[in-house]
């Protein structure tokens, strides 16, 4: 199937994106810009929030927080994406949800919320964490839950050694991520989804998710949700060569 024939059946979407305001290489509005410009039509900005006890974890050398969203910058990162919402929905009809990666090593999980707009320490117990994106109609999605076993970090699986009392809770499951395809995930019945994990120009060229619905917020996330309408996707456009070369 052509990209033409893509962009007419199904949205193309990337769900797992960071920027400036965490660990990502490019600014908010260079980020909305590379990915509107390639003919993206959903995507969601994931800054990491990290888990307050780790704080300290992430001091740099003049002793500021470096690649994390700290809570009195969360409103404006909000703000920000609801400003460059509007001016992606208006140059590329391009939809842009808020949201946050909830990050919390020392309990050994990585949660995405999508259309998550308050702040909460991931510190919290993960049930917790559920209920904030829920009560805010969020999604909540468990981030590379298997990435752990790759990286021979086995307490980095939470999220998938209680796949089963979380299943009810945890909106969809990263089958893809990046480079990455989680044969577990794809074999485990769960709901799926696929995300690049953005940090870099060059994480362009990823695993990304397709959907079968209407441009609409509340659409997307339904079908997020039943993922009847959902296909996973490796994204390759060989028009980004020499940009990303660069």
């Amino acid at each position: 199937m052509k990209q033409n024939e893509i962009n007419k059946a199904w949205l193309n979407c990337d769900f797992h994106i960071h920027t400036h305001f965490s660990d990502g290489a490019l600014s908010l509005k260079d980020t909305i810009d590379l990915y509107g410009k390639h003919g993206f039509d959903v995507i969601a900005i994931t800054d990491h929030i990290v888990n307050e006890k780790e704080l300290t974890n992430f001091r740099g050398p003049n002793g500021k927080h470096i690649g994390i969203l700290l809570k009195d910058d969360f409103p404006k990162y909000i703000q920000s994406i609801k400003q460059e919402a509007i001016r992606a929905m208006k140059l590329y009809n391009m939809l842009v949800l808020p949201g946050a990666e909830f990050t919390n090593n020392l309990d050994g999980f990585h949660l995405v919320g999508l259309d998550v707009t308050t702040y909460l320490n991931p510190g919290e117990p993960i049930e917790r964490i559920v209920d904030h994106i829920h009560q805010q109609d969020g999604l909540a999605i468990a981030a590379h839950p298997v990435r752990g076993y790759y990286d021979n970090n086995a307490d980095m699986t939470y999220l998938w050694e209680n796949r089963h009392s979380l299943k009810n809770l945890i909106d969809a499951w990263e089958l893809a991520n990046r480079f990455d395809l989680y044969d577990e995930v794809a074999q485990s019945g769960l709901p799926i989804i696929g995300s690049s994990d953005f940090h870099e120009p060059s994480h362009l060229f990823s695993w990304k998710t397709l959907l079968g619905c209407s441009k609409s917020i509340a659409d997307v996330k339904e079908t997020i949700r039943d993922n009847t309408r959902v296909a996973i996707r490796f994204y390759e456009d060989e028009k980004l060569v020499p940009e990303i070369a660069k």
